[in-house]
């Protein structure tokens, strides 16, 4: 309906039902990155792919950095050349995989018989 020539928007609410499961982080990713044992030589990859011999006191340094600069996109390039789609997905992995060398820790010591 038009009023003074100003369309009525209509908008759709998302309603997502408590039973819909979370996305999975793992979906899609290279079976090497699915496993526990290259969890810390994966993270030293990307880890020393953006990292730089200096560092700044501000933000504003950083930002204008041109050797930082590259470090970011290197470890970027880094990120997708692993499998990583984005940098979302990149931390959700990371969470998981912290939880689960967590707890495979803990049982190894804790259930020894």
């Amino acid at each position: 309906m038009k009023e003074d020539g100003i369309n009525e928007i209509k908008t759709e609410t998302l309603v997502l039902s408590p039973l819909q499961k979370a996305p999975n982080p793992l979906k899609g990713l290279p079976n090497y990155l699915k496993e526990p044992k290259n969890y810390k030589k994966i993270q030293k990859v990307i880890v020393e792919a953006g990292s730089t011999p200096h560092s700044h006191g501000e933000i504003g340094e950083w930002a204008k950095c041109v050797k930082c600069s590259r470090a970011m996109w290197n470890r970027k390039e880094t990120m997708k050349k692993l499998g990583f789609k984005n940098s979302v997905q990149y931390f959700l992995w990371k969470k998981t995989m912290d939880t689960l060398v967590e707890y495979l820790l803990w049982k190894k010591t804790n259930l020894k018989k």
